[in-house]
């Protein structure tokens, strides 16, 4: 060892004057730096391995630069072996560093290699994507067989990723046509994904699963990109994706099977859901992918805000499709607002379904402010436009407008709550003096002289029967209140 160590000494010491000459630079720097390497295995000084090592593979990889790519790729596959091997041997953090030391030196070496060949850009991008997705599935076979050899997957499969990505991204270079590169780059990252589920289960990370998702996302995306699709086809994708990762959460949430998949489902479906609300935006004022869009964003809010427990999410929903009705409609059907105002109002009414029912499951009051506030908003908004167009346009109106009222009443009466009771019979009641007061407005100009006063007379006339059977009815009219408010006392 201490032979070793000198002799490394006068090496180094040797090589000095050939880096000097820039002839001899390459063989100099080489020389001094397998020397340092030397110093660093038998350096009898241990904190000072570290330090000769790094000097010694710094000046071996300048002079193999110094020479030519080829060289340099030689240097670095050398060095890639070296530390792989130590690392084999070594332990704890230093064999750690080796390992990954080893797969980083692997990578610059294809990269070197790449250009000595003087490959060209499309073709160094579709074997480098490829190549980086077989690693992936070589690596989540080998953790499958050997879980033992996780932590050299975790090392290789750490610098494979960034080779992955650098050559996915080099599909945006003007000089690498979509076709074949696309769905090239595609199958490299599909292979990836299957190497990271592979793995997922014996290394048991819950980043794995969530890269596995995202890895399909993209491998995806790589596709259409490659055979240049519309938005049309982008969008049908992603809401395809969407639909399956949040049926997926659905069915974990139902059978507890594959819970550990849930976080990364929980990922991918708001990701594959904004980027089909993108895409179907980007084609606008065309409106017709937007609304299929919406009405998945949807479903995914209220499924994920169920299963996560999220009331914000939770009552996002309604109003998602409220709003994916209303783009509809204003594109498909006429100008009436009853295809407007009947979806708000009852989107209105979902949410404080939702909220009272979130509410009561946590034992908390359900008749707060904001519940109340969005159950009569919405009750006003559905008989409010009926009502409206009662006035201005038809009568028929007010018969619907009766309808919505008996409707809430019926609601109010199942569920027990006076609130929807009394505004559904309020509903019902305007709807009536609607329908009979609003064909005589326009006669009442013309009612003067003996016909004002005969009308007098009889609303009078009117009002006195009216008074007579109450009178008479005085003492079933109370039992029935009594017996009405009896039977609302328990109600909310």
């Amino acid at each position: 060892s201490a032979s070793l160590f000198v002799v490394g000494q006068l090496v180094v010491v040797m090589a000095l004057p050939l880096i000097a000459v820039e002839d001899q630079r390459p063989i100099g720097l080489s020389l001094a730096g397998l020397a340092s390497i030397a110093i660093a295995i038998r350096n009898p000084v241990a904190p000072a391995r570290p330090w000769y090592g790094a000097l010694g593979v710094v000046l071996v990889l300048a002079g193999a630069a110094d020479q030519g790519p080829g060289w340099l790729a030689i240097a670095c596959l050398a060095l890639s072996v070296g530390a792989t091997a130590a690392a084999v041997v070594g332990r704890g953090r230093a064999s750690a560093a080796l390992r990954l030391l080893g797969a980083a030196s692997a990578a610059a070496a294809w990269a070197t290699f790449m250009l000595w060949a003087q490959w060209t850009t499309e073709t160094s991008v579709i074997i480098t994507a490829v190549g980086a997705g077989m690693l992936f599935a070589l690596l989540g076979v080998a953790v499958q067989l050997a879980p033992s050899s996780k932590v050299w997957a975790e090392a290789w499969g750490s610098v494979g990723l960034l080779v992955l990505l650098i050559s996915a991204m080099g599909l945006s270079l003007p000089d690498v046509p979509r076709t074949p590169a696309g769905q090239m780059v595609g199958a490299g990252l599909a292979l990836a994904a299957v190497g990271t589920a592979l793995a997922a289960e014996p290394v048991q990370r819950t980043w794995l699963r969530i890269l596995t998702v995202l890895l399909v996302a993209a491998a995806a995306g790589a596709f259409l990109f490659g055979i240049d699709a519309d938005a049309r086809a982008v969008t049908a994708t992603a809401v395809a994706l969407a639909a399956t990762t949040t049926i997926g959460i659905a069915v974990v949430a139902a059978t507890s099977r594959g819970a550990a998949w849930r976080p990364a489902l929980l990922v991918g479906a708001p990701v594959a859901g904004g980027v089909a609300i993108a895409s179907a935006a980007s084609v606008l004022p065309d409106r017709t992918l937007l609304v299929g869009a919406l009405i998945l964003v949807a479903a995914e809010c209220i499924v994920i805000g169920r299963v996560v427990g999220s009331t914000p999410l939770l009552v996002a929903g309604p109003p998602l499709l409220s709003l994916s009705w209303m783009l509809y409609a204003s594109e498909a059907l006429s100008g009436n607002p009853q295809w407007y105002m009947t979806p708000v109002g009852l989107a209105l009414i979902v949410m404080a379904v939702l909220l009272r029912w979130t509410r009561r499951q946590a034992g908390k009051d359900t008749a707060t402010v904001d519940v109340v506030a969005l159950e009569l908003a919405g009750i006003g908004l559905i008989a409010g436009a009926a009502l409206v167009q009662t006035a201005t346009d038809s009568l028929g109106y007010a018969l619907l407008a009766i309808v919505e009222g008996v409707l809430v009443a019926l609601w109010g009466a199942v569920t027990k709550v006076r609130r929807r009771l009394a505004a559904g019979v309020g509903v019902v009641i305007v709807s009536v003096v609607m329908l009979i007061a609003v064909p005589l407005l326009p006669l009442l100009p013309e009612w003067r002289g003996a016909v004002l006063w005969v009308a007098v007379a009889g609303l009078g006339l009117l009002a006195i029967v009216v008074a007579t059977f109450i009178e008479r009815g005085r003492a079933k009219v109370g039992a029935w209140v009594t017996s009405l408010s009896e039977t609302l006392n328990d109600w909310e």
